[in-house]
């Protein structure tokens, strides 16, 4: 398994520490040393207690996981995996999405499909809940397809699943809204509830303060002052962005995490190569790739 591959190569060559641990090194001032990283995941999915937790414990690795909890509270997805479910649930082999400024959809084939779902959650991230849902269920019927929540049982973590991931000693909790949505484009109260109450929620079940929040979707247009204020008002200490690069001092509402890709670590024969591996946490793999955030935009001179 790639996730097990990249754990061992870190665990064998580096310092793993818990987020804790890092923050703490920021808040001294340094530079956080190139040998020390702190793992952190998100969202709700089930394979972080049915695979990451496990690997992690092998390697005594500890991790952070930003939860939305929405799925813990209703048993049904964000929206990619709603859309998803919708794209390969209903028989029609098209539809037409032009009056919402998208366009006419193909959902003949599996890749159709993803970038039906990409393209769609694209637009859902930018809206309040109410107005999600009344496109969602409109949706539904136009396809056909009415998702349920049998249906992502093995997709996303039930309460039982949270409670034994977070009592893990290995394990740090932070926030991550309710609904994962892009929190700059909401009305101010629409925000502060997203964050408030998946903060109290997580605390209920963790019975402890949660002080980490990582913003959703993570890159610079995902937070602004608008929302670092509500973060800061809601209690959290310390919120986290995607960006690449490593952190030579502390702002505590923009501390840099990186996202690792699993094609960005894979050789010609689809096997985990160590030495992209470690282009890649060296924060050199946008340089030598030519990527413009993350993506390739052109070969390199």
């Amino acid at each position: 398994m790639l996730f097990e591959a990249q754990i061992a190569f870190l665990a064998r060559n580096n310092q793993l520490v818990s987020l804790e641990e890092a923050v703490k090194l920021l808040e001294f001032g340094a530079r956080l040393p190139t040998d020390v990283y702190a793992i952190t995941l998100d969202d709700c999915y089930r394979g972080l207690i049915k695979y990451v937790l496990p690997i992690c414990r092998k390697y005594a690795c500890p991790f952070t996981v930003f939860v939305s909890t929405g799925p813990l509270a209703t048993g049904m997805p964000h929206a990619f995996d709603y859309v998803l479910a919708l794209a390969e649930g209903t028989s029609r082999q098209a539809v037409d999405l032009s009056s919402q400024g998208l366009k006419k959809f193909s959902l003949a084939g599996e890749e159709e499909k993803y970038d039906f779902a990409v393209s769609v959650s694209g637009l859902l991230r930018n809206w309040p809940v109410a107005k999600q849902k009344r496109f969602l269920d409109s949706l539904c019927e136009q396809l056909q397809a009415f998702p349920q929540k049998e249906d992502f049982r093995d997709l996303l973590l039930s309460r039982e699943d949270f409670k034994a991931l977070c009592h893990d000693d290995l394990v740090t909790i932070g926030g991550h809204t309710v609904n994962h949505l892009n929190l700059p484009a909401l009305p101010v109260e629409e925000c502060e509830k997203e964050v408030r109450e998946n903060k109290v929620m997580l605390e209920e079940l963790l019975g402890r303060q949660l002080h980490f929040f990582a913003y959703p979707f993570g890159g610079e247009s995902s937070y602004d002052q608008k929302v670092i204020e509500v973060v800061k008002k809601e209690g959290f200490s310390h919120a986290f962005v995607l960006r690449r690069r490593r952190e030579t001092g502390l702002n505590p509402y923009t501390i840099s995490r990186q996202n690792i890709h699993s094609g960005s670590c894979v050789g010609p024969g689809a096997d985990f190569s160590e030495s992209l591996f470690a282009i890649e946490i060296s924060g050199m793999g946008d340089w030598l790739f030519a990527r413009c955030n993350g993506h390739r935009k052109k070969p390199c001179p």
